[in-house]
């Protein structure tokens, strides 16, 4: 396994008031017959140290991207390096908000993981769009079918988990770092938690009229993680014997 720190310059744009350096943390654990949030890397880095040992047939790499709350700086940077080398992406996952199953209102779903796919790239011409609708395969995009081979390899008795999946690329109103793999042609999606509690995201701690703000780490299910990480280590398997979807 490889660990690089690649970065780049970011210079003055909107929300970004003076040139910043961007870094990424990039764990690369090459096959051998490669085809010609703080939840989510921490999935991430426990995935990296179990599958180091292993060599798989598809290279892997698990990174933690920079600068995805600006404007997915890490990822839009990630995604142009691999077009500009022609790498063969055959998918990606993004897990972003995955540290708790307990919603807003006290619900908790320990036992299910939401899996976001679009349909219809919004980068696809409008003649080409309308003829996918035409011949009815607006459900058989690159993202939705890696989606639906993720289910049918991690939806089991084993991970104890539900994969519902969700037809959308995203939360309404959300970003994510999948979206830049999806629109330049890549499969991509991304891992949630069911029910999100937004006094907990984005939020400075304290305590405002008996409710809790900010990310805690007393308010982290590591269970919940740990099953999610599960989901992630079955889909991941069963690519790398898979090679070519």
């Amino acid at each position: 396994m490889e660990v690089t720190v690649p970065s780049s310059t970011q210079g003055v744009a909107d929300r970004v008031i003076f040139p910043v350096r961007i870094s990424d943390v990039v764990a690369t654990l090459k096959g051998s017959v490669d085809p010609a949030s703080a939840s989510g890397v921490a999935i991430s880095m426990e995935l990296a140290r179990i599958m180091a040992t292993r060599r798989p047939a598809a290279t892997t790499v698990f990174a933690a991207e920079a600068g995805e709350e600006q404007n997915l700086y890490g990822s839009r940077l990630r995604t142009q390096t691999y077009q500009n080398a022609s790498v063969n992406v055959q998918g990606m996952f993004t897990n972003d908000i995955l540290g708790s199953s307990t919603a807003d209102d006290g619900t908790k779903d320990p036992y299910t993981v939401r899996l976001f796919g679009q349909g219809i790239p919004t980068t696809e011409s409008a003649a080409r769009s309308r003829q996918q609708a035409q011949i009815g395969c607006e459900n058989d995009s690159p993202a939705r079918e890696l989606a639906r081979f993720v289910v049918g390899a991690a939806e089991n008795t084993y991970r104890q988990m539900n994969i519902p999946m969700v037809y959308r690329r995203n939360g309404f109103l959300r970003g994510g770092d999948h979206r830049p793999f999806f629109e330049a042609g890549f499969a991509s999606c991304r891992f949630t938690e069911p029910n999100q509690d937004f006094a907990h995201q984005y939020q400075d701690v304290g305590v405002e009229n008996g409710t809790q703000f900010g990310d805690l780490i007393e308010l982290v299910d590591s269970d919940y993680i740990a099953r999610v990480g599960r989901v992630n280590a079955a889909a991941l398997r069963s690519l790398h014997k898979k090679r070519d979807i």
